[in-house]
């Protein structure tokens, strides 16, 4: 994790397991801007506490996808999760949505969702999770 840390114009590539970068913490703002993130597979972790994702060039991939309105998408997604037959992958969506709730509370205005598909289950969440962000959780 990188709670007191200015990244500003960095290249970023290869496999990113579990970096959190934090727009601020304990106080202490962070400047977070103009990073290259096109390179890069982020696998868990994400942007926390105001990162500015519209100030970042974010990976354009069917892994990583932008959630430009946490509010709305988080109660739409949750209720739809609720609905899925099959336990082991509802229960893995709604404990993502969880942090990412968790993220959006904590000052995180846009989400960057970055699927790691640990299990068959795992797979097919990130797939309705990533169908839901794209058509708006309708």
């Amino acid at each position: 994790m990188c709670h007191n840390v200015d990244f500003v114009d960095c290249v970023f590539t290869g496999r990113l397991d579990k970096l959190t970068v934090f727009g601020s913490y304990e106080g202490i703002v962070n400047e977070i801007s103009g990073n290259d993130l096109t390179g890069a597979t982020m696998l868990g972790g994400g942007f926390r506490a105001g990162v500015d994702l519209r100030k970042q060039k974010l990976p354009a991939d069917k892994r990583h996808v932008l959630i430009p309105d946490p509010e709305a998408f988080l109660v739409r997604a949750m209720a739809a999760v609720q609905e899925w037959p099959d336990g082991e992958m509802r229960q893995f969506a709604a404990s993502y949505l969880t942090v990412l709730g968790e993220d959006f509370r904590s000052g995180q205005n846009e989400l960057l969702y970055c699927a790691r598909d640990s299990s068959a289950a795992a797979a097919e969440a990130n797939s309705r999770i990533r169908a839901l962000i794209e058509s708006g959780a309708k």
